[in-house]
């Protein structure tokens, strides 16, 4: 079992590379790469399913997806895709799958956000950048998703003791 876990993550990261690369130079999240991508994060979470099986699994499947592409699917509609393209909705449909759980969803979407102020922030105050420029979001999404695969558990546990005192 692990080693087709792993075998899926090697897929994975190399779809998620090409896409990584693509955003980074013509804006866009291609179609031919993101549905493979969904085959792929489909069969990572049938494991995970595997695992753990029980509703609580496929629930909470379910709903990081919608996190996943629901908060860009609002986001594309209310801005008629100025502000987000429909191929980052595309890619939180896998970003969900992979993130396995709806906190965990939503965390890869913080941390990404945070990433684009820290990438988007010296070239704003440098001026070489202005609040209407464009900035391929799927590359730190990405970046934000293999960040949250290997730490989310322990971030969501700190922010669990500190914060909300549980």
């Amino acid at each position: 079992l692990e080693s087709v876990r792993c075998g899926i993550w090697l897929l994975a990261l190399i779809l998620l590379l090409i896409l990584f690369l693509y955003d980074l130079q013509w804006y866009v999240l291609p179609n031919k790469v993101i549905y493979p991508l969904w085959g792929v994060s489909a069969s990572s979470f049938m494991l995970a399913i595997i695992r753990e099986p029980s509703f609580k699994t496929l629930l909470y499947g379910a709903l990081a997806v919608m996190v996943g592409a629901g908060i860009f699917f609002v986001l594309h509609e209310m801005s008629d895709g100025k502000w987000i393209g429909f191929g980052d909705v595309r890619l939180g449909v896998a970003l969900g799958l992979f993130a396995e759980t709806p906190l965990k969803a939503a965390l890869v979407i913080f941390t990404a956000s945070v990433l684009g102020v820290l990438v988007a922030l010296p070239d704003l105050l440098r001026k070489k950048r202005t609040l209407s420029s464009k900035l391929p979001f799927g590359p730190l999404l990405i970046v934000a998703l293999i960040l949250v695969r290997l730490f989310g558990e322990r971030v969501i546990d700190w922010y669990a003791v500190h914060l909300l005192f549980v």
